[in-house]
């Protein structure tokens, strides 16, 4: 079994982990939808929020823009991140599923602008590395 959480804005991935209000938690098993549910954190901070992924026993986020502390928290824990992706939240899931995500597709517009020029990422040089 295995879960997967993503932070919504309607029926789209919020545009951030660290000011979304709801969490949507996807359970899989033999990569088959089984259960979604949708997680309220609307008073959490980014710490907090990270703890209750963490509680939650999710093994993949997939989110919007992330805090380096947040992202550093949830990565320690276990868990494998999937930042700066945009979209429909139901496309990206079956995707997933289907072991057909492409992350390059998804990517929000800031993630592509990076990658084109890196000498913008000098001034982020003393915060942890993105992962991708």
């Amino acid at each position: 079994m295995m879960k997967i959480a993503i932070p919504v804005y309607e029926d789209m991935v919020a545009p951030s982990f660290d000011y979304s209000q709801k969490v949507l938690l996807v359970t899989l098993e033999n990569d088959k939808e089984i259960k979604r549910e949708e997680i309220l954190l609307k008073d959490f901070n980014s710490l907090q929020k990270a703890v209750r992924i963490s509680d939650l026993r999710v093994e993949v986020l997939i989110c919007g823009a992330i805090s380096a502390f947040a992202l550093r928290m949830l990565m320690n824990n276990g868990i494998r991140v999937i930042p700066m992706i945009s979209g429909e939240i139901d496309k990206i899931i079956k995707l997933y599923i289907q072991g057909q995500f492409n992350i390059e597709r998804f990517r929000m517009l800031w993630g592509r602008f990076c990658r084109h020029f890196p000498g913008r990422r000098k001034r982020w040089r003393h915060r942890i590395p993105p992962p991708w």
